[in-house]
């Protein structure tokens, strides 16, 4: 039940710091193309990772992932309500978080 009309920036992303940053940079892990069509490829920049000035790693992984999670959902969102009330409880929040990623 993948979710076909995302409005996120399609992932995968990664997490960069080069040496130097002070933050953690999440990009897109494929190269894409600016809207207008012109221009040179490049990883499109999703967020700036930092906690008081620091990098913040563990913020950075999350975020990273943030598309294969929502993927992982909506996957495991499509399993029929019969596999007792653990698996019942279990879709439910699965389906509460992609409502709340996807704004649905």
């Amino acid at each position: 039940m993948k979710n076909e009309q995302a409005k996120h920036t399609p992932g995968p992303w990664m997490m960069i710091k080069y040496p130097g940053d002070k933050c953690y940079t999440i990009r897109t892990r494929e190269a894409y193309r600016a809207e207008s069509g012109e221009g040179p490829i490049g990883h499109i920049p999703i967020a700036e990772i930092c906690t008081d000035g620091q990098p913040d790693e563990a913020n950075a992984r999350l975020i990273a992932a943030a598309p294969e999670l929502l993927a992982a959902l909506e996957n495991m969102s499509a399993v029929p309500d019969c596999y007792g009330p653990e698996a019942t409880a279990a879709l439910r929040h699965a389906r509460a978080a992609i409502a709340k990623a996807t704004g649905k």
